[in-house]
């Protein structure tokens, strides 16, 4: 679990390469072989949608990308063995390597805090990332289950805490489902893991990141709808917690929409790398963009031809940077109403683990998550989003899990 979470961090170039996905599948594959389970039902299902899904997307745009194809093969293989082997354990695993990370990472923010520069001459001898966002103007460096990634010039950036991740906006994602899974393996009783709790909400802080607070928010309504209703009042101060920084920023992030959609769409992004300091594609800028790719290739998406987007037509070197928008415009409602539908029953069914309530908390957050970031394609999310497809519970509670 701890190699998935930090492989699934994509903080270096190797992890994000194609010959880490094809190393997972092959112990995956042979991991399913050993317990006869390759030709199980859902798992042929699933590879059939989308083997079906590619013969029709090269029909249309005939390609060269000769893995494009097998890459969700792969990706259902690695999910199906992962989900296979930890069944419901899977929530209880994560949640207590993701509390050991945040803890990690807590330790050395402060160090961050405190001496960046001496870190950084540390972090940078023993540096895994493969120069992934190499940059005069920011520190990046990647080892040992943590990255610095910040500005040099403190003034344009406070520093905050990206732990395994390749941004602290990511490492957030990370921290909510930790908390999600936690409340569900402890039926909702906070009292049963105070610290968990205290070290997973002090990490989500120092990420600064209106992502992981709005799913956080989620996540604690989900929690208020599990009590019982004369308890709620008491821990509505917990709520305003939360809601307090997003209420801040809530102004400045509905500027920051009207300013990215008002301007020249292909104007702004060509000027992405024109200031000194870098700016990215802005995410309501992608969704944009995607939406536009979208209505283009509603049904079946863009696929493996990247010719046909957007930015290519219009010659700017950029990528949109929405997980959810990204996924939608790639492969359209042909494999986004299954992808909805799964996600859908694994949040209904993870809920009712716990025997509680709230069944929307898990789609709602993937979303949210997604809509921000591509993380929703990783190994470890993707294992979420088909864990109620993949395993088959046959009780509420803890226990029962056939697979």
């Amino acid at each position: 679990m701890a190699v998935l979470i930090l492989l699934s961090g994509l903080a270096t170039r190797l992890f994000r390469g194609v010959e880490v996905t094809l190393v997972l599948f092959a112990f995956s594959f042979a991991y399913l072989l050993r317990k006869n389970s390759v030709f199980d039902k859902r798992y042929l299902i699933a590879c059939f949608v989308w083997f079906s899904y590619v013969v029709f997307s090269y029909i249309k745009y005939p390609g060269e990308n000769y893995f494009w194809p097998f890459l969700y093969f792969c990706n259902l293989t690695i999910v199906f063995a992962v989900v296979r082997f930890y069944g419901e354990d899977f929530f209880r695993v994560y949640s207590s390597v993701m509390y050991y990370v945040s803890a990690y990472s807590l330790f050395l923010f402060g160090f961050q805090l405190l001496s960046v520069d001496a870190m950084y001459s540390i972090w940078s001898a023993f540096d895994m990332s493969g120069s992934l966002f190499d940059k005069p103007y920011t520190y990046y460096a990647h080892t040992l289950f943590y990255t610095i990634h910040q500005f040099r010039d403190v003034s344009k950036g406070v520093p905050r805490n990206a732990g395994f991740c390749w941004e602290p906006g990511v490492f957030s994602c990370f921290i909510v489902m930790a908390i999600y899974f936690q409340l569900v393996c402890d039926s909702y009783k906070v009292d049963r893991s105070k610290l968990r709790y205290l070290v997973f909400f002090i990490a989500l802080l120092t990420t600064q990141s209106t992502t992981g607070l709005t799913g956080a928010l989620v996540v604690f309504v989900g929690y208020l709808l599990n009590l019982r209703r004369e308890s709620r009042g008491k821990y509505m101060i917990f709520a305003l917690l939360i809601a307090l920084p997003l209420a801040v920023v809530l102004p400045e992030q509905l500027d920051k929409i009207e300013e990215q959609l008002s301007e020249d769409l292909a104007e702004q992004v060509l000027m992405i790398d024109a200031s000194e300091h870098e700016k990215g594609l802005g995410r309501f800028q992608s969704i944009y963009i995607l939406a536009i790719d979208f209505l283009d290739n509603p049904i079946l998406g863009v696929g493996a031809n990247r010719e046909s987007t957007w930015v290519s037509r219009m010659g700017i070197d950029a990528n949109p940077t929405s997980g959810i928008g990204n996924m939608v415009a790639t492969y359209g409602m042909f494999l986004m109403l299954p992808f909805l539908l799964v996600l859908a029953a694994s949040s209904k069914a993870v809920a009712a683990r716990a025997g509680g309530r709230a069944g929307f908390v898990l789609f709602v957050v993937m979303i949210v998550l997604g809509f921000s970031f591509s993380v929703i394609e990783t190994p470890i999310f993707l294992s979420i989003v088909f864990w109620g497809y993949f395993c088959r519970c046959q009780s509420r509670a803890i226990g029962g899990c056939k697979v």
